[in-house]
């Protein structure tokens, strides 16, 4: 029954909520999200590949990966490819905060606006 199915993968996901997946609330598959799903399950091997995929959550360079993205065809295979496994620059030369996140603080050498500044200089403010 595919709504056991369903609801089987959906609570499997979840565990890996706040570790790399976006959760979903109750343990129903979104209708939006049911046919791809269904497509992507009847092929052989896509739940074992799905499961090692998620083995990697949290990704190393910080992507959070929603179910519909996760769905896609090429996901499963970018994760388990090494697409992921980097950390994220520390900084560019353009911002000075290239591949951070949001939250992510910024080093104390840097000023507002991503300028390098010297850390003995007085603050004028």
């Amino acid at each position: 029954d595919w709504l056991v199915i369903e609801s089987e993968f959906i609570r499997e996901w979840n565990t890996h909520a706040g570790r790399g997946a976006c959760e979903l609330s109750f343990n129903a598959m979104p209708y939006n999200l049911a046919e791809p799903f269904r497509t992507a399950w009847q092929t052989p091997g896509w739940l074992e590949r799905a499961r090692k995929a998620m083995a990697k959550f949290p990704l190393r360079n910080g992507t959070v990966v929603s179910l519909r993205q996760f769905l896609v065809p090429t996901t499963i295979d970018e994760i388990l490819g090494g697409k992921h496994d980097f950390e994220p620059s520390v900084r560019t030369a353009a911002t000075g905060t290239g591949g951070r996140r949001a939250g992510q603080p910024l080093p104390p050498h840097l000023a507002i606006g991503g300028r390098p500044v010297d850390p003995d200089a007085e603050v004028p403010f």
